[in-house]
């Protein structure tokens, strides 16, 4: 993880919790953002890693379940609003968090979906 000084204040005011992902969207067209962008999974909506996009870079955020916070695990500057190769770096770093540290919390919680076969 990154030192609280690169840390946006925006990560201090998340709940305790996996946000939905309405809540993500909702931040992402904030004001104080450039954009959101929730890691691709399988899952259902609930969201426990997202890039920040911000006018002074890129921020991948992440749920620690063993302490209910939200930090910045690796963050990146970019010249311009946004950057493909930036953001798939940090999304890479994202999907190796959720699979070492937030699977297992997830499937603990009854937070995956319900697949029917039919």
């Amino acid at each position: 993880m990154i030192t609280d000084d690169h840390r946006p204040n925006l990560v201090d005011a998340l709940p305790s919790r996996p946000l939905h992902h309405e809540t993500v969207k909702e931040l992402g067209e904030s004001d104080r953002t450039v954009g959101t962008m929730p890691i691709k999974s399988r899952f259902n909506d609930v969201v426990t890693e997202f890039l920040l996009i911000l006018e002074s870079g890129t921020y991948a955020i992440a749920f620690d379940p063993e302490t209910e916070t939200w930090s910045v695990l690796e963050s990146k500057g970019h010249e311009a609003m946004r950057d493909p190769d930036v953001e798939e770096e940090l999304f890479s770093t994202l999907e190796g968090w959720r699979e070492e540290h937030v699977l297992e919390y997830l499937v603990d919680n009854d937070l995956l979906p319900t697949f029917v076969l039919e």
